[in-house]
């Protein structure tokens, strides 16, 4: 999007897409596929070779998405959010892929 008024991004954290989002004017163009595909591209320069990610069980929408692009299923596990307090677990369903 114009400077100041962007249409998403995609933060990563070592091997993980840890945080993916765009606007509601940009859903269904085909940004998030390629902010996503920018976040495993950094993911792999930085030498890892499997991505992962969060999602929340009930975010069928996401879930969706992260099977269309061929992201694997692992299961709901404790995830630590990392937060100023310290972390906050929260039960998450991983996603993986092979970069």
């Amino acid at each position: 999007g114009p400077s100041g008024a962007p249409l998403g991004l995609c933060c990563r954290d070592g091997a993980e897409i840890d945080q993916l989002f765009t606007t509601p004017a940009a859903r269904g163009t085909g940004l998030a596929q390629l902010l996503i595909e920018d976040g495993m591209a950094r993911i792999k320069a930085a030498g890892h070779d499997t991505a992962h990610l969060w999602v929340l069980p009930e975010n069928t929408r996401a879930i969706r998405f992260s099977d269309k692009l061929g992201w694997s299923r692992h299961g709901v596990k404790d995830c630590a959010l990392k937060t100023d307090a310290g972390p906050f677990t929260l039960p998450a369903l991983l996603m993986q892929k092979s970069l």
